[in-house]
């Protein structure tokens, strides 16, 4: 979701307002399911309806607890003299951490055949794309590129379509007026 919703993928308005509409509900609801609103609120609650069945965690909300614990809660425990280790602190980032990772093991009910299937179709996939240190550059000039292209497309229609309103068809022969 991260990927599609960057500024290279978000650009390519053409793209999106072709997409059927099922595929428009499908991302609009990931979308909503991933919206930092109250916290993750959506996420959050789907994530304990989920319990110890399996799921894929969306790292985000986990990092920015974790972060959020490093960031607010002190240290050191100042109230007592000497002031003392804060272990609230380690032991809420403890939980916060192991909360993300009881995911790691849960297995999948697919079969060996479904596994095999899976890593070819991504190891084929995978194949095609480099990383590097430029992949990002790489991806928002190709980015750049699809967008002048749908420019391109978007204008060729408005043009087309204002010249049939103009009284032109696509061959640019003017069109005989109706005769009562």
């Amino acid at each position: 979701m991260g990927a599609l919703q960057s500024k290279a993928i978000c650009s390519l308005t053409l793209t999106h307002e072709r997409m059927l509409p099922e595929e428009r509900r499908r991302y609009q609801k990931l979308v909503n399911f991933l919206k930092s609103d109250s916290n993750y609120h959506t996420y959050r609650r789907a994530l304990s309806k989920v319990g110890s069945r399996g799921c894929i965690p969306w790292h985000v909300v986990h990092l920015r607890d974790i972060h959020d614990i490093m960031r607010e809660e002190r240290d050191v425990d100042e109230q007592h003299v000497p002031p003392l280790i804060n272990f609230e602190k380690w032991a809420h980032l403890k939980e916060k951490a192991m909360s993300a990772l009881r995911y790691r093991d849960v297995p999948f009910p697919f079969s060996d055949r479904d596994v095999r299937a899976a890593m070819e179709y991504l190891k084929k996939g995978l194949q095609s794309v480099s990383v590097g240190e430029d992949f990002s550059q790489v991806l928002q000039k190709n980015s750049e590129k699809l967008v002048k292209n749908e420019n391109l497309a978007r204008s060729n229609v408005k043009l087309e379509a204002a010249t049939k309103r103009a009284g032109f068809n696509a061959s640019g022969k003017t069109r005989s007026p109706n005769r009562t």
